[in-house]
């Protein structure tokens, strides 16, 4: 070595830059307990979230460490962003829920008077309200808030909102929202496998009720569920919530367009939804749903619960939440639903062809493949019209023949006397005209 390629003194060999130090085979470098800012590499500490094992010197809450065997946990701030050996390696669809941030609400912001009995009520797309038995006496409200947790980069939340009270819940009644995801889009999680996958379900929330609420996660393929519970701990604060459930080797979710899972977030519930199984994979039974809640979010008017950022992922760390462009999360939601038209002059489609005095045909392509071959939605078959040589004739009635697919459908509809052979542009004539296609789970 040259005179100039390190410099060392008494406790310190220190090399230059641009320097190469070889070491011979057999030789040995380790910490003697006096040198700072060198260790053996490979034995440090396990460390932990909070003060992970390798990190940087002036940021020691960011870094690496090691939280289980054959497992590394990559942390920012504290908190851990990622684990490699649970969590699979990002890339493809990290949020398994196609609508978490409730951007897409297709058939309007608000919804009120849900809870009329036994029944399914959608507001944002793929959220089902549902109270599940006899006639509910509670109402409430579901709407798109712009109520959200600070900082994180929501702007938008679900809002349940209490309008009518229901102080004394029947055993047999209770309310619950329910998200629905396709089986072939979480089948990769290998129930009934040895190697079954880990979910986490994160979320926010905040209600005026504070108490223990209930998560209940069902695969109707395998007719089992794992119910758990969750705490709001202060009134009208957001909480960031985190439900890790295991995977399950007894059970089944097949690779096909049925329902994979259920999601279940339960309001209230009556004595019949208690006292299940809690925090371990069962046989669905009613008193799974509510198992460990006893609190009755419809005991006054002035209560409410919202919900942001729901993310159902893969393995047993809740990562930060996947924000997605709108035109992504719209495509998903059209595999399901699709508003082709709403309000008044709206053009659904062109080219129709009058085949008789006063049947019209035309086809309609799908933004997206849907699901399912849909049906066929009109609010009021007489709110839409053909425009044809300069007149508007109105619809008496409006539905599909029978070219339909998944990807495109054929309209059929009916109108006053036309002239046979001509072409003309399906529209809306009415400021309340809602037309869907529906393909829902």
């Amino acid at each position: 070595a040259g005179a100039d390629d390190f410099r060392m003194t008494a406790n310190t060999l220190r090399l230059l830059s641009g320097t190469t130090l070889n070491i011979d085979s057999g030789a040995t470098i380790a910490n003697s307990g006096t040198a700072t800012g060198f260790a053996d590499l490979t034995a440090v500490a396990d460390g932990s979230a909070g003060s992970p094992s390798i990190a940087n010197s002036g940021d020691t809450n960011t870094g690496i460490y090691f939280p289980a065997a054959d497992t590394v946990g990559v942390v920012a701030g504290g908190t851990e962003q990622f684990r490699f050996g649970s969590n699979p390696i990002p890339g493809g669809t990290k949020n398994l829920f196609h609508n978490g941030d409730f951007a897409v609400a297709q058939r309007g912001a608000s919804l009120a008077g849900i809870g009329a009995g036994a029944g399914t009520y959608k507001v944002f797309d793929g959220v089902i309200n549902t109270g599940l038995i006899g006639s509910e006496t509670g109402r409430y409200t579901m709407s798109q808030s712009t109520t959200v947790p600070a900082n994180t980069g929501h702007r938008q939340s679900m809002k349940v909102d209490i309008t009518t009270a229901d102080t004394s819940i029947a055993a047999n009644h209770w309310y619950y929202l329910e998200m629905r995801l396709e089986a072939q889009n979480c089948s990769h999680l290998q129930y009934g496998e040895s190697g079954a996958k880990p979910l986490t379900v994160s979320f926010w929330t905040r209600s005026t009720t504070t108490g223990d609420y209930q998560f209940m996660l069902q695969q109707p393929d395998g007719g089992r569920a794992y119910s758990t519970g969750y705490t709001i701990s202060s009134a009208d604060t957001w909480e960031k919530k985190t439900l890790t459930i295991p995977g399950d080797t007894g059970g089944t979710i097949n690779n096909d367009t049925g329902i994979g899972l259920h999601l279940t977030f339960m309001l209230t519930g009556g004595s019949n939804a208690q006292g299940g199984t809690e925090d371990s994979w069962a046989s669905v039974a009613n008193n799974m749903f509510g198992a460990g809640q006893t609190l009755n979010l419809f005991s006054s008017t002035s209560n409410d619960w919202y919900m942001a950022g729901l993310q159902v992922e893969v393995g047993s760390v809740a990562t930060d939440f996947a924000f997605e462009d709108i035109g992504t999360t719209l495509a998903k939601c059209h595999r399901y639903f699709n508003r082709i038209a709403a309000g008044d002059s709206d053009i659904i489609s062109t080219v129709h062809c009058n085949h008789s005095t006063s049947y019209w045909y035309g086809a309609y392509h799908f933004p997206v493949e849907m699901r399912a071959i849909p049906t066929e939605s009109a609010n009021d078959d007489t709110h839409f019209s053909i425009v044809n040589a300069g007149a508007v004739t109105a619809c008496s009635a409006v539905s599909l023949s029978g070219r339909t697919s998944t990807k495109a459908i054929s309209w059929e509809l009916t109108t006053a006397s036309r002239t046979v052979g001509h072409g003309g542009t399906f529209i809306t004539n009415n400021a309340s005209s809602t037309l869907d296609l529906i393909a829902e789970l």
